[in-house]
């Protein structure tokens, strides 16, 4: 395999928690309604030892749909000879209530940009029974997925059997992501680049491959429609030139392209920062930039798309969407720069602050629940709670 897969990965790899680093809100001194956190669970505590704690950041692990399990990334160091070590990467399973853990019976990763990559995804079925990801062929069985010389399997892990089942598609890059319902996936799958790639919908059960009339990158899945965000690469022209990306939602029932959503063509976020869904699958938030008179580098913002009427329904700057909130038509933004949170509805406008005396980060958001990290000096803990909204 060759580094052409290091510029592929750099393409896909998409945070789990949909957070741009880049972004840096201004101080908010607006007079929104306050929310809060509640029934909030510490998990564990982040420990110093870079061997140890679990992922590197937020950005790798991700909650199951009904909040009650935890997927994430491990790192562990590996002893090669006397002189030479590397690590590795397990992605584990953590059940809340008892805190039991599970090693997931699949090669470890010996790059994490790869796992992190497939948590971004939508990884869990609705049911929460099920997680599919891309796991290394270990062809020299020695429980490691070597990214240079190994490629990547399509497999499905039955949780409450603790059984993975290998699908019959291999490639050099497989990213899969559950459908809407659970029961069918979409699959990514390319030898050299994202221009050489193919995108396939199959049932999770019974693989039966159908390629997509284009290619690109899924993103967010809608919860109430068969309705994929793709990120479609540039395409080239006779004399070699190559177009522009576009942002498109995909009708996956139909094969073909439902809306081309509005991006600038300096828009160089949207492999970084997961478009998100409410609820009620009607409105898409997703990162987009303009520019301003008097300023050479463009303004990052957060556009927000009505799937049925089939235009933009607003814009919110110096915000990240991270999830969706507590009610079918919010979103929960992420303002970084304050460590803070915000809840946003758009249906009505209306925006409810959260209030907490601790910077918060987000790792991952469902329609119940929130996983951050909350920071108190060096200490940094990661919490589950529920979002009560002020009225």
């Amino acid at each position: 395999m060759k580094d052409t897969v290091r510029v592929i990965l750099a393409l896909l790899v998409l945070a789990s928690c949909g957070v741009c680093a880049a972004m840096a809100p201004k101080d908010d001194d607006d007079k929104s309604p306050a929310a809060k956190l509640v029934d909030e669970k510490v998990i564990f505590k982040f420990t110093s030892d870079g061997d140890t704690a679990p992922g590197r950041d937020p950005g790798s692990m991700k909650l199951s749909p009904d909040g009650k399990r935890l997927l994430y990334i491990r790192r562990k160091r590996l002893d090669v000879g006397e002189k030479d070590s590397r690590r590795a990467y397990e992605v584990r399973l953590r059940t809340l209530a008892g805190g039991e853990e599970t090693v997931l019976p699949i090669p470890a990763y010996t790059m994490d940009d790869i796992p992190r990559m497939m948590i971004s995804m939508n990884v869990f079925d609705a049911a929460g029974k099920r997680i599919v990801l891309g796991i290394g062929v270990d062809e020299n069985n020695n429980g490691l997925h070597d990214y240079r010389k190994e490629k990547l399997q399509a497999a499905l892990y039955d949780i409450a059997k603790d059984k993975v089942t290998k699908l019959d598609v291999t490639d050099n890059i497989v990213l899969p992501t559950f459908d809407r319902m659970g029961k069918g996936l979409i699959i990514l799958a390319t030898t050299k680049d994202i221009w050489t790639g193919k995108l396939y919908t199959t049932p999770a059960d019974q693989i039966k491959l159908k390629e997509l009339a284009v290619l690109g990158v899924p993103r967010s899945t809608c919860p109430t429609a068969d309705v994929v965000p793709l990120l479609l690469p540039p395409k080239r022209d006779a004399e070699g030139r190559r177009g522009k990306w576009e942002f498109v939602l995909y009708d996956l029932a139909n094969d073909k392209i439902a809306a081309k959503l509005p991006i600038h063509e300096r828009n160089t976020y949207l492999d970084d920062c997961n478009p998100q869904w409410t609820a009620d699958g009607r409105y898409l938030y997703y990162v987009d930039v303009k520019m301003v008179e008097g300023r050479r580098a463009p303004v990052r913002l957060t556009r927000i798309w009505d799937r049925k009427e089939g235009k933009l329904a607003g814009e919110i700057e110096e915000a990240v969407a991270v999830g969706p909130g507590p009610t079918k038509t919010t979103m929960v933004l992420w303002v970084r720069r304050m460590g803070s949170l915000k809840i946003h509805d758009a249906a009505s406008g209306k925006t409810w602050k959260l209030a907490s005396n601790q910077p918060i980060d987000p790792a991952s958001v469902t329609s119940k629940y929130i996983l951050y990290v909350r920071s108190k000096g060096q200490e940094r803990t990661l919490c589950r709670a529920r979002i009560a909204l002020g009225k």
